[in-house]
């Protein structure tokens, strides 16, 4: 299979791979991806957002965060819903970016935060598969 590529693009077999020196591992990507997700959390967010708390019959918390609702604003915007991953939530950067192209094309957003996760969920058996 890789001769049937090369000889289709020879230039392929040509290239070399040469790290960054700062990202030659592994770890070092790893620490990289955590401290700009930090710097952009701390340094450059400017999400607004509001968050609705709402209390289980178990006494644990979840949370949806939201655009905050200005006076005039269009109450038929389509709806994005986005659920994050089981230790995800609004703080994480890659969300701002989908809630910064959904805002630009017109959308309304929803973010659901599980219990026990996104700083303020503290209460309650935080939600994973194996606890579900």
């Amino acid at each position: 299979m890789l001769q049937k590529v090369l000889k289709k693009e020879p230039s392929l077999g040509e290239m070399v791979f040469r790290p960054k020196l700062s990202l030659v591992n592994g770890h070092q990507v790893s620490w990289m991806t955590g401290a700009k997700s930090v710097m952009i959390r701390e340094v450059y967010n400017k999400l607004k957002y509001e968050r609705e708390i709402f209390m289980l019959s178990d006494g644990a918390e979840i949370a949806i965060d939201s655009r905050p609702v200005k006076d005039g604003d269009d109450q038929n915007r389509p709806l994005l819903i986005i659920i994050p991953g089981m230790l995800s939530g609004v703080h994480d950067h890659y969300h701002h970016t989908l809630i910064d192209l959904a805002v630009k094309n017109g959308y309304d957003w929803k973010l659901i935060n599980y219990r026990g996760v996104t700083h303020r969920m503290t209460t309650g058996v935080p939600f994973c598969s194996l606890d579900s």
